[in-house]
């Protein structure tokens, strides 16, 4: 009965510590592929090396490689013998999947799994390939081989109830560093879709805030304002007091985007001095151009900069949902066209899309100052 009873314990948590370990590695592999999918799109591979670096404090990691679609290599990083990390050259492509998006491989031999994760944020950028030790696994195994023998010398009941005390023990374990994985992936997805200086939602984020506000429109009914906002002067405050100036004045401007917006508005970054601002349960045009107004007004408020004082504006393009109803990149673009329309009116102001197939839809054109 004890030799039963030690098998059985062996074995299920056998399949308990296999069971956990994939998931585990999901995990892993889904977080850090959406961690540096913004890095690829913008082709920053300092970042995307820092990035996996970072990754490699989990003792587990062994290797992790990214490459582009057809399998060549972007960034590899192996962790030695000495717990050093440096920088693989020794193949420039690997045999990237031929289906699906995730591909598992176990080498019990040498002691890892590795998997394949497409690198997939709404569109195909890559693939990901992470190497991981098993040797936590293979630990919890041997210690369970070891306490097999120190069962069948002990009466029944003492054997039962140590094998009890491991399992709770080993599960309450796994369970706590598959808490501490999620924990980790819901921290690098949020670190994704945000963008770093400003904390603002980035463009990663953009289509899924766009595809709620015009449910929202539908469902409720009213007016969605789509606006692209492109700061006025940036360059000459770059120019004049230097880049982190330049940084200093975006956290301000994002600040003050916030502070105007209601709680069913989005503001983004989407890169440089451009940001888009979603207004939605808007049921007048009225309402869409005070709250313009207001925007334009807030940010020519002077922002300090140490003992000086830094001056921008913002040129404004909108169009408004449902009455230009097309996909989210029409959208976009017609609120873009609007914000050169405003550059080329003189700036520090906002402009309203003037869709040609749509003459029954009033949309005059308005200053800050009208």
């Amino acid at each position: 009965m004890m030799l039963v009873t030690s098998i059985w314990t062996y074995v299920s948590v056998d399949n308990l510590i296999t069971s956990s370990r994939d998931r585990s590695l999901s995990l892993l592999s889904a977080g850090m592929a959406t961690s540096v999918s913004d890095l690829i799109v913008t082709r920053d591979y300092g970042a995307l090396e820092a990035t996996l670096r970072h990754s490699f404090s989990n003792e587990a990691i062994e290797a992790i490689a990214v490459t582009d679609l057809s399998g060549h290599v972007l960034v590899s990083l192996l962790r030695k013998s000495d717990d050093s990390v440096v920088l693989n050259f020794e193949s420039s492509e690997l045999h990237i999947p031929q289906s699906g998006t995730v591909e598992k491989i176990e080498d019990a031999d040498r002691g890892y799994i590795s998997a394949w994760q497409k690198i997939d944020p709404g569109v195909a950028l890559g693939w990901l390939h992470i190497k991981v030790s098993t040797k936590f696994s293979d630990d919890i195994l041997a210690h369970m081989k070891r306490n097999m023998i120190i069962f069948a010398s002990l009466l029944f009941s003492v054997a039962l109830s140590i094998a009890v005390y491991a399992i709770y023990f080993e599960v309450k374990k796994i369970n706590a560093r598959e808490r501490a994985l999620i924990q980790s992936n819901d921290e690098l997805s949020d670190a994704a879709h945000h963008d770093s200086l400003t904390k603002l939602p980035n463009r990663l984020s953009l289509e899924h805030l766009m595809q709620n506000a015009m449910a929202a429109v539908r469902l409720k009914g009213g007016v969605l304002a789509i606006c692209f906002l492109d700061l006025d002067g940036f360059k000459q405050v770059n120019d004049q007091f230097g880049h982190k100036a330049g940084d200093l004045v975006l956290q301000s401007v994002a600040n003050r985007l916030r502070r105007m917006i209601r709680a069913e508005d989005s503001v983004l970054r989407l890169g440089g001095d451009e940001f888009v601002l979603l207004l939605g349960d808007l049921l007048t045009r009225n309402q869409v151009e005070g709250l313009l107004n207001r925007i334009i007004l807030a940010l020519q408020e002077p922002i300090r900069i140490g003992a000086e004082q830094a001056f921008v504006g913002a040129s404004i393009g909108v169009t408004l949902f449902p009455f230009d109803n097309g996909p989210v990149s029409s959208l976009l673009s017609h609120a873009d066209q609007a914000m050169y329309q405003a550059k080329l009116d003189g700036k520090n102001c906002w402009r309203f899309f003037e869709p040609s197939e749509q003459p029954d839809i009033p949309l005059s054109r308005a200053s800050a100052s009208a």
